[in-house]
């Protein structure tokens, strides 16, 4: 089940839940924001941060997100895992972990009523997701780091761990199963391990056609070659079935995998974005590939990295590269690559049908994973991308098919320092927009990917201030009611002289991150009892949230609609302003008569007053002429009922 938006029922202005489900779609209900203004966080919760390290760092930052169908959030700080109220912030249930996580970047995963969480010493543990009670605990041989993303698929989970650039640690693969029900710390046992040299790091599987897809590190030290691998094996026995090896200049592959038409995309760290293709009886056949850093390079940007997951949408591949250094202007930014190409170009170190359309900077380093927002009403792909620098920005790409530079840039000023660092100048750079910013309390560097709810528009964040923090686009107020004409694009409310607005049958919904049980007092309409001299109802809803886009604080707020009035003095008015399209009399029928009218009005003979206009224009264009009577006339012959809405 999924929660739908906020809906108010009024008979009474009595504002009351409507709960219904939901399906996931293939792309954004609502395309997101592109700027600052039209965003709000809704909450912010602290959990932890009030350890401190040697550093004068916190010790204790929790974990990054996991939510599942209902928009409940779920995260761990130190041993203990938290399920939060995805809409309010409000925390619902609390567990006890058996161990912690060093570097908390990954989240858990919510799947078949459970929620499983990998932890260090290379170890799973799965909960039952509506009260967090622990259900069983799988430990690894080889124990290790949990650097990686634990991923569900058709009834196992997946995650590898790591141990240090040189030594052995597992990839893992686990069923979901619970053998003992009254237990709470289980033994579990694997489904399959596999064991690499230098282990995983931050990678994530594909699957296609039983086959799991996954990638590892290379085995080798810092500035030392060595070789990492993309593998694909069996997903129910675990029989390697192939492994694609990197050259051994590429680095390790510390993306998640992505698999797209017969392809999978991933990038290696030393910035090699790679294809690998279903072909030939092949799986994972080595094919297109970009050199990255190497063609950055000749552009002014050196020694970039990647540990990015790449986004794949139609012909267009996005990239983000990392930048030198972790305070901002290291030349980090997002690659827009083309793989339409037929050939690529001289001299540029790639392989096959893919190519450089583009790059654009970021302040920061972009390693969280992007959030594709969808495609917006313009044919762009919007694209989220978390900067990991001291403000912690979102900056906003907009992107489609032929392009060969940024739709929109910004001027950021870097100051440049002196080798006693007294700033001596200021450098500008063209950047990408920002879409949304932080303020002093909840900014910072954020390495977390994350998590965006398509239905509400809800996007969940974890960042170093140690907020959990809920934003998205300012809500949008529908007021509909069976008293409502539509005059054009216009809704109108037809009402009579000295009514209340609590007379009226209405609902107004309110979407984005409003939902739950919410006080009458936080509807607002501007109208208690109508008069003729009312021309326009504003439906307002009152929130609460805890900053705008911009950083700036935010006490209350409202979003409104505007809805015309037409307010009626007699029964004949009322009756004749709420009827059907071509019932000009208000009988309830369309005949003659009615036809006859709308010529009179035609001709000048007798105008049709405002009460009958709306009926009149029966093709709803903003005119009343014959195209109308034609319409009235074919609906009485039988020929073709009118269908157009009141």
């Amino acid at each position: 089940m999924r929660r739908r938006p906020a809906k108010f029922l009024s008979a009474c202005c009595a504002a009351t839940l409507a709960v219904s489900s939901l399906s996931m779609g293939a792309s954004a209900e609502r395309a997101g924001f592109n700027k600052p203004e039209d965003g709000v966080m809704y909450w912010a919760n602290k959990f932890g941060g009030d350890k401190l390290d040697d550093w004068g760092f916190p010790s204790n930052y929790p974990g990054n997100i996991g939510i599942d169908e209902e928009n409940n959030v779920y995260f761990y700080v130190e041993n203990v895992l938290y399920k939060l109220d995805g809409y309010t912030g409000k925390t619902l249930a609390q567990g006890k972990m058996t161990g912690t996580v060093n570097y908390s970047t990954k989240g858990p995963v919510i799947a078949d009523g459970k929620v499983f969480v990998a932890l260090d010493g290379g170890k799973i543990q799965a909960f039952d997701a509506e009260t967090l009670e622990s259900l069983w605990i799988y430990t690894n041989k080889n124990g290790g780091g949990a650097n990686c993303d634990i991923i569900y698929n058709d009834g196992a989970v997946y995650t590898g761990f790591w141990n240090g650039d040189e030594a052995d640690a597992d990839y893992v693969c686990v069923d979901v199963t619970t053998d003992d029900e009254t237990a709470t710390d289980e033994e579990h046992a694997a489904r399959w391990t596999y064991t690499n040299k230098g282990g995983f790091y931050w990678t994530a599987p594909a699957f296609e056609d039983g086959i799991a897809v996954f990638g590892t590190e290379d085995g080798a030290k810092l500035g030392e070659k060595g070789s990492a691998a993309l593998v694909a094996v069996d997903e129910k026995t675990g029989e390697v079935k192939e492994t694609a090896a990197m050259a051994d200049d590429d680095g390790d592959i510390r993306s998640k995998i992505v698999y797209d038409n017969g392809r999978f995309f991933y990038t290696s760290s030393n910035g090699v974005v790679a294809i690998s293709e279903k072909e030939d009886g092949s799986i994972i056949k080595r094919g297109s590939y970009l050199d990255l850093s190497e063609i950055l390079a000749k552009k002014g940007y050196e020694g970039l990295t990647c540990t990015s997951t790449p986004i794949v949408c139609g012909s267009r591949v996005y990239v983000a590269m990392k930048g030198v250094g972790f305070n901002g202007f290291g030349g980090a930014g997002i690659a827009v690559l083309d793989l339409s190409v037929t050939e690529p170009a001289d001299n540029i170190p790639s392989h096959g049908h893919l190519e450089l359309a583009y790059y654009v900077e970021t302040t920061g380093n972009c390693q969280a994973d992007g959030i594709f927002m969808g495609v917006d009403d313009e044919g762009y792909n919007v694209i989220y991308y978390v900067e990991n620098n001291a403000e912690g920005s979102i900056r906003v790409l907009r992107d489609k098919a032929g392009m060969t530079g940024p739709l929109k840039t910004v001027d950021e000023a870097e100051t440049v320092y002196d080798a006693n660092y007294k700033p001596v100048s200021t450098k500008k750079h063209q950047c990408l927009p920002a879409v949304f910013k932080f303020g002093d309390t909840y900014k910072q560097y954020c390495a977390t990917s994350p998590q965006y709810d398509k239905e509400s528009g809800i996007i969940y964040l974890r960042n170093d201030s140690c907020h959990i923090m809920a934003i998205g686009a300012k809500p949008n107020v529908e007021f509909d009611s069976d008293s409502l004409i539509h005059q054009g694009k216009n809704k109108t409310l037809v009402a009579k002289n000295g009514q209340r607005i609590c007379e009226i049958n209405c609902e107004v919904k309110v979407d984005g991150g409003i939902t739950g049980v919410t006080d009458e007092e936080e509807l607002i309409f501007s109208i208690d009892e109508f008069t003729t001299a009312d021309e326009m109802l504003t439906v307002s809803h009152k929130f609460f949230p805890v900053a705008d886009g911009t950083g700036e604080a935010v006490t209350s707020a409202l979003v409104s609609e505007d809805i015309a009035l037409l307010v009626t003095e007699t029964d004949d008015q009322y009756k004749r302003a709420l009827a059907d399209r071509g019932d000009v009399d208000g009988s309830g029928v369309v005949d003659v008569s009615d036809i006859a009218k709308v010529a009179a009005h035609i001709k000048g003979m007798k105008a049709i007053d405002k009460y009958s206009l709306n009926a009149a224009d029966v093709n709803n264009d903003g005119d009343v002429n014959v195209t109308d009577i034609a319409l009235q006339a074919a609906h009485i012959k039988g020929i073709k009922a009118i269908d157009t809405p009141k």
